[in-house]
């Protein structure tokens, strides 16, 4: 089960059964059809298995993410609170709807309470769920080796069905995307036409920018699994299929994350390499990554400068990155986290509640919703795990790629990602739970076939 949910974040837009809800409360209830998706599927069954622990041996929470546990617990119970009692204290407040359609770029509506905050605070509880039953089976043995077949799988499906699309787009084949985006509660956008007539690539996720957020999070970690890590060849061929996956999707959400994440950890490698320690082995690899980069980096300059195909570059980028064939300008948008901003000032910081205000990216969207309290805590949440794995002198292949996964995937989100529930995420946050390093009692303890980081 663990395993198979890191596969179900990705099926961010399917559903294993629609449910029309007019049917069960009356159409004068307003409510349509909703999915339940696979990862909700897979959090019912690690629910009914947790239930069976709970009353035969109990469940433990392993002490190295302890801390961090902590502060998702307290992040939970302050969104949850804010999601029922926020809407209606400051009702009226002018928000930008959630359950509207293109809802960033409609005009702010009053606040009232609605479904959306109820779902909201229960996918926090989804969430729990799933984290709990993953750490009870964390200490089962090959449980790692399941994990990372896990991610490997969710990995290629992303790219199989990414390019099936593309081919599909391309030859006139028929397109898959109504099998993979069959959950009438999402806003779907399958495949996008740009200004030139060019298809982004959303399969299977909902829209162009969720794709590239995964596919960037997964390119950056397998890179740094094959500048660091062991199993390099085998990290560098995924990371450069996963690489091209990001370029399919011709979406600047994950471009912009993977290019900033990329430069960090070049620049953090440049560092290390001119501080004489033990680590000699991985010097030839950072002068090799200093030496592309620098190249891909001035071929592009030339390219994009000096050329006659410059204004047809700078024309297609331009209309593929910034104007974007979904409803809303980047003024619009903008506009959203503005009035995040302000919402946070109008609440005294408290927020209006999680569901309850659309903006357009997660940190305007998580203390506009949450309010700096509720911020601060999944920060700290945040801070507690990728701390572990900076100051943990000697990291395994998988844990590699989970910290600088999660870092890259945060930055992603943080770059054009509202969703606070967005499995996908959720799943990186899970694995880096799973995987967060243990206190080493002594430099000898060390396990053999661990490679120093930091």
């Amino acid at each position: 089960l663990p395993a198979l949910m890191v596969v179900a974040v990705v099926l961010q837009a399917a559903s294993v059964v629609n449910v029309d809800l007019a049917l069960w409360l009356g159409p004068g209830a307003g409510l349509g059809v909703y999915g339940i998706t696979p990862y909700n599927a897979v959090a019912l069954c690690m629910g009914l298995l947790l239930l069976g622990r709970l009353v035969t041996v109990g469940v433990a929470v392993p002490v190295q993410v302890r801390g961090a546990a902590a502060w998702f617990v307290a992040y939970v119970v302050v969104a949850a609170l804010g999601a029922v009692v926020l809407p209606r204290v400051f009702a009226a407040t002018p928000v930008h709807e959630m359950l509207a359609l293109y809802g960033m770029s409609q005009p702010p509506v009053p606040l009232q309470w609605s479904l959306s905050n109820l779902v909201q605070a229960a996918n926090l509880g989804v969430h729990a769920v799933v984290l709990l039953y993953v750490l009870q089976c964390a200490q089962e043995p090959g449980f790692g080796r399941r994990m990372v077949v896990g991610v490997v799988a969710a990995l290629v499906l992303v790219l199989l069905v990414g390019s099936y699309e593309r081919l599909a787009w391309l030859m006139a084949w028929p397109s898959a995307k109504a099998f993979w985006l069959n959950n009438p509660g999402y806003a779907l956008m399958g495949g996008q036409l740009s200004m030139r007539d060019i298809l982004r690539v959303a399969s299977p996720f909902s829209e162009p920018s969720y794709t590239s957020a995964f596919l960037a999070t997964t390119t950056l970690g397998l890179m740094a699994v094959a500048a660091f890590g062991q199993r390099t060849r085998w990290a560098l061929g995924l990371g450069v299929l996963s690489a091209l996956g990001l370029f399919n999707t011709l979406s600047s959400t994950g471009w912009s994350a993977a290019g900033l994440a990329a430069l960090a950890m070049v620049f953090w490698m440049g560092a290390r390499a001119s501080v004489l320690d033990e680590d000699n082995h991985i010097r030839p690899r950072e002068a090799w990554i200093w030496l592309v980069l620098s190249a891909v980096l001035v071929a592009t300059l030339w390219t994009a400068q000096s050329t006659r195909y410059s204004q047809d570059i700078d024309k297609t980028l331009n209309e593929l990155l910034l104007n974007k064939s979904q409803p809303g300008n980047q003024e619009e948008r903008e506009k959203t986290n503005v009035r995040a901003l302000e919402i946070v000032q109008e609440t005294n910081g408290l927020g209006v509640g999680m569901g309850s205000h659309r903006a357009s990216s997660f940190m305007a969207s998580l203390v506009s919703n949450t309010g700096v309290l509720g911020a601060l805590l999944f920060c700290s949440m945040l801070a507690s795990l990728l701390w572990r794995y900076f100051k943990t002198p000697r990291l395994t292949d998988i844990q590699l790629f989970v910290g600088v996964s999660l870092a890259t995937a945060t930055l992603a989100m943080s770059l054009g990602i509202p969703d606070l529930n967005l499995p996908m995420y959720w799943g990186f946050i899970f694995l880096a739970f799973i995987f967060c390093p243990e206190p080493s009692p002594s430099k000898s303890g060390l396990n053999r076939g661990q490679i120093p980081i930091n």
